[in-house]
């Protein structure tokens, strides 16, 4: 069994292809043409993957056959002035004849990388146990809630039940009555075109407008109201945001979009971050990423609740799922205020620090928009 590191350099449509239709084997839910969207956002258009930084790792058996992978996902985080290098593992997935001793080796290839930071934002079972292993910790929270808004409750109770009561990705024939599907999405018909995204540019309510940000230099303007304490976050460069929050390879998988929200008098307060997953053609979920405000007024949280409830309609999404890492505590409250349904995560956010600094763990922000986060 030999591991082999593969680099920006190395890839090709033909070896993707491969990675790909092997990776399908596990993450039932993906198809080929998904994982190649994925591939194009990790890596292609990331900045920070550079001709020495490993873009993943492959086993293959005595028959130069694919039987592990594990991705490798380099982002730039900051602390202060000082920019830390940090790499996400994504996807670890090992045959079931290899499974056991080669996983295990695959994630030591990973932590051997030279790095400032090493992250695995959505373990896997197996990945989670070999982590934890090899000392990695997770964020201060135990838990993560996520609140949520029920905008079709039919394609909800469809979406439970294809996730934790059926082994089979494809539709249960108990949602197939006609009647079930009239009520789909409050009786609107679901959009058949697999990336009409449709988005609201403006929008006001309780006092408040709501901005679409269709640019990375209007997003800095931004963001640069917002203070930042002593911690360890993502890069702040324009670089940086500009792959995340809008470029083509994040719109075509994620169709993301990003609000800003202002007051009567034209003061900007702060800015939300959301994406439409699609866990079929024909249901949707809006998923809310980020919300960072420079204001504590639960009335900004009601128009931004309004307009997420427009634009989820709009786009045939059966509910708003809001889901943040580590909110602050005063948009935390008025979070539960304003929505009564939550749902507690567990919390698997793992970390390692490899290198000696003068910061802790406790200082690392926890950021909805890794770029691995919510890719599985």
């Amino acid at each position: 069994m030999n591991i082999i590191t593969i680099y920006k350099q190395d890839l090709s449509s033909e070896l993707e292809n491969k990675i790909a239709s092997f990776l399908s084997e596990y993450f039932h839910s993906e198809i080929n043409e998904i994982w190649k969207l994925r591939f194009n956002l990790i890596w292609h258009s990331n900045p920070y993957l550079t001709d020495d930084v490993p873009a993943g790792w492959i086993l293959k058996n005595d028959d130069d056959e694919i039987c592990g992978f594990l991705g490798n996902v380099p982002v730039e985080f900051q602390y202060e002035n000082i920019v830390l290098n940090a790499s996400g593992a994504d996807s670890l997935y090992v045959s079931k004849k290899y499974a056991g001793i080669e996983g295990a080796r695959l994630c030591i290839s990973f932590i051997k990388q030279k790095t400032d930071i090493l992250i695995d934002s959505t373990p896997n079972e197996t990945a989670e146990k070999i982590f934890e292993k090899l000392k990695f910790n997770k964020i201060r929270v135990e838990y993560i809630t996520s609140y949520i808004i029920v905008i079709a409750p039919f394609s909800l109770l469809k979406y439970l039940y294809n996730k934790y009561h059926s082994n089979n990705v494809h539709e249960s024939n108990l949602f197939h009555s006609k009647k079930l599907k009239y009520f789909e999405n409050n009786g609107q018909p679901v959009s058949q075109s697999r990336f009409d995204i449709q988005n609201l540019d403006f929008f006001t309510s309780h006092g408040y407008s709501l901005k679409r940000i269709s640019s990375v230099s209007e997003f800095m303007n931004c963001i640069n109201s917002h203070t930042v304490d002593k911690r360890i976050l993502l890069s702040r460069k324009i670089e940086s945001l500009n792959w995340i929050l809008f470029s083509q390879e994040v719109q075509s998988l994620l169709h993301r979009s990003v609000i800003s929200i202002w007051d009567q008098a034209e003061n900007y307060i702060g800015y939300c971050v959301f994406d439409i997953k699609e866990e079929s053609r024909s249901q949707r979920y809006l998923l809310v990423r980020q919300i960072d405000l420079i204001v504590s007024d639960v009335n900004i949280l009601k128009a931004l609740k309004k307009y997420l409830k427009v634009v989820a309609k709009r786009n045939g999404c059966f509910m708003i799922q809001i889901r943040l890492i580590m909110p602050d505590v005063n948009l935390d409250l008025m979070l539960r205020k304003v929505i009564r349904l939550k749902k507690e995560g567990k919390n698997n956010y793992l970390v390692k620090l490899p290198n000696d600094r003068d910061f802790s763990l406790d200082e690392f922000y926890a950021s909805a928009l890794d770029p691995d986060l919510g890719f599985v």
